[in-house]
């Protein structure tokens, strides 16, 4: 008799993740101190933070997008396409008590670390 065993793996998209988890990632917080006081697309991001891979850039800045921490100011037509524009949103992207209250040791530790 044979037993299979099925291992199920939440996909990255799947988990929820708290504020303080999107902020206090090492890439993400670069683009969030690259957008701080300006406007950029991906491809200017992707110019500055150069030692990022653009695929892993993409995806975090579609992270952030999606989680209200970046907002789309402007969109322009570019070679067929649509290029997207984007801000840091003051008003998402503060940590307060309330975000930290929740956490365990080890995501203090980590949230320490990161910062």
């Amino acid at each position: 008799m044979i037993i299979y065993s099925i291992l199920i793996i939440e996909s990255e998209n799947d988990m929820a993740e708290s504020t303080a988890d999107l902020i206090l990632h090492p890439v993400r917080m670069r683009v969030l101190m690259a957008l701080a006081g300006r406007e950029m697309t991906a491809q200017a991001l992707a110019a500055a933070l150069a030692d990022v891979p653009q695929a892993t850039l993409y995806r975090h800045i579609n992270r952030l997008a999606k989680a209200g921490l970046l907002m789309v100011v402007d969109e322009r037509p570019v070679r067929g396409t649509t290029e997207k524009v984007y801000a840091l949103n003051q008003a998402a992207s503060i940590l307060g008590a309330d975000d930290f209250a929740a956490a365990t040791t080890d995501d203090h530790m980590r949230y320490f670390t990161a910062f």
